[in-house]
């Protein structure tokens, strides 16, 4: 879902302009019913007839004209700041680091080939055999996230899915997959997954690409 903003973000002024411009509006609002009367922060002064006549109807138009300003109502502008995502990354599995991927990115592009160790409980792989996997993505600004493809190799056949990575903090990322494609069926397992960024201590050696 794309993030939305207020019309008032959308033009770049100052935030304290768009305060100046509430309390103005606020206190037009009042005036016609508050006329020469003395709240402290803001004095009301004695209004002609004409003029508190024209309040009662513009006052509140204008009030409201400024809040609807800040109301989130509109498509936020995409950023051209990149997510960087480059690293190894685990998955929090029991053993831990059972699944782990180091991402490479240039620009927009992310891309990785790891492999799922052989020893992880997927009952219908090949235990001696690991399962490869290459991980290429897009990041796509106005939805901020990756668009993924994950080629999966197996021993016996090949697969591939299809799916989004969210980022959600420097350590962390959200990745969900949503479509499958293949010659065989896929793997048990979650459709979403957390994944945190590796911490320093050592990680297994990974098995061996014989391939």
């Amino acid at each position: 879902m794309q993030a939305q903003t207020s019309l008032f973000s959308l033009t770049g002024l100052p935030s304290e302009f768009g305060y100046l411009a509430l309390v103005f509006t606020f206190v037009l609002a009042l005036a016609p019913y508050f006329a020469a009367a003395d709240f402290g922060v803001f004095k009301i002064p004695p209004l002609a007839p004409r003029v508190s006549s024209a309040l009662r109807v513009l006052g509140p138009i204008a009030f409201l004209f400024v809040v609807f300003l800040y109301l989130p109502l509109f498509p936020a502008r995409a950023s051209n700041d990149v997510p960087d995502m480059a690293g190894t990354w685990i998955r929090k599995t029991n053993p831990p680091d059972m699944m782990r991927m180091t991402l490479s990115q240039t620009g927009k592009e992310l891309h990785a080939d790891f492999s799922i160790a052989p020893d992880e409980p997927l009952p219908t792989v090949d235990q001696n055999a690991s399962v490869r996997e290459t991980l290429n993505g897009r990041y796509i600004a106005s939805e901020g996230y990756f668009e993924l493809s994950i080629l999966e190799r197996r021993p016996e056949c090949t697969h591939t899915y299809y799916g989004k990575l969210y980022p959600q903090s420097a350590d962390s990322f959200g990745l969900q997959l949503y479509a499958t494609s293949g010659a065989c069926p896929p793997l048990p397992g979650p459709g979403s997954m957390q994944m945190y960024r590796r911490l320093p201590s050592p990680l297994p050696t990974p098995p061996a690409d014989n391939s």
